[in-house]
């Protein structure tokens, strides 16, 4: 009965045969029914067409949590900006757009194309961008603007990540990022997907995080964890990969490699017998890593303590 009833609740209302309703107040405003069954749609079409029917009912209550939870952060980060005069601009969400499609090297008609075959909107897509804008602003104020990087953290991680690390490596410490193409994928062709294995080089040469940009470019499972796929020995990697890690140093970054099913860029971090890189080398990257773990860990820190303060009331 339960999935029965999420499957009437995914229809959005469309012929006004189900009467709208607020299911949580969060201070002065409120979200409804109709808000998390737009924001869950996908989500929940997904659970309906892939689960089995004996646990639809359980996921697609732990799926209307998690997004109403979702809804909750994003209007306690609207109330708090708008509270401190951060405001979003048409001109700002058209910028961010333009270096989306820049980024990605799409036109705005293939960008609209994709969104459509995602069963989604430009005007959503916008509002969507709109709100990560506005947390991302907010956050560089709240957040980001006092956490301090001292030498002493650095050199700390530094002893702790390459010089022990190196010490007690027994394998080859790989990371890796991958540029894949398809229906499920960013990109749909394979010349998209070495366009942006090149964009993503570049940036690696200009001095970018390949962690940071594993996690935001690669279309690999690995791309959550940075791209650390741990220690291998010789024998266990494939042979496009073995050929690139054994002629590489600690430290350095691979070529655009092709395999069977994409493009690859793999960096090295540890490796028996070789020698680490100096500090100074990898200072800034450094830097770059704890600077976001810090600004992650105080986000999370900073969000539990809003909503401590707020007035929220669920009415499911």
């Amino acid at each position: 009965m339960m999935a029965v009833f999420f499957v009437l609740l995914l229809s959005l209302t469309a012929n006004a045969e189900l009467v709208d309703r607020i299911i949580a107040t969060v201070n002065d405003d409120v979200i409804t029914l109709s808000d998390l069954n737009t924001e869950g749609h996908a989500y929940f079409q997904a659970i309906i067409s892939k689960v089995p029917v004996e646990h639809q009912a359980a996921e697609l209550e732990k799926a209307r949590k998690e997004i109403l939870g979702h809804l909750v952060d994003q209007l306690l980060i609207k109330q708090k900006a708008a509270e401190i005069g951060i405001e979003i601009s048409k001109e700002d969400i058209d910028q961010a757009v333009e270096s989306i499609l820049t980024n990605n090297h799409i036109s705005i008609e293939k960008f609209r194309h994709d969104l459509q075959s995602m069963g989604t909107t430009e005007t959503a897509y916008r509002k969507k961008l709109k709100n990560q804008i506005l947390k991302s602003r907010l956050v560089s104020f709240e957040i980001r603007s006092k956490i301090v990087i001292t030498d002493e953290k650095i050199k700390q991680y530094y002893d702790n990540n390459y010089t022990a690390e190196q010490s007690k490596a027994t394998g080859y410490h790989i990371l890796q990022m991958g540029f894949l193409w398809g229906n499920k994928y960013r990109t749909k062709t394979r010349a998209e997907a070495l366009k942006n294995a090149k964009y993503v080089k570049e940036k690696l040469l200009a001095g970018g995080n390949f962690s940071e940009l594993a996690h935001s470019f690669s279309d690999l499972p690995s791309a959550e964890d940075g791209g650390d796929l741990g220690q291998f020995k010789k024998d266990e990697m494939a042979p496009y990969m073995a050929k690139s890690i054994l002629a590489m140093h600690v430290g350095e970054v691979s070529e655009i490699l092709q395999t069977p099913v994409g493009y690859q860029i793999l960096k090295l971090k540890a490796a028996p017998g070789h020698e680490i890189p100096k500090l100074a080398d990898v200072k800034d990257e450094i830097k770059s890593i704890l600077y976001k773990q810090e600004g992650d860990k105080n986000y999370q820190d900073w969000l539990a303590k809003l909503r401590q303060k707020a007035f929220i009331k669920y009415s499911l």
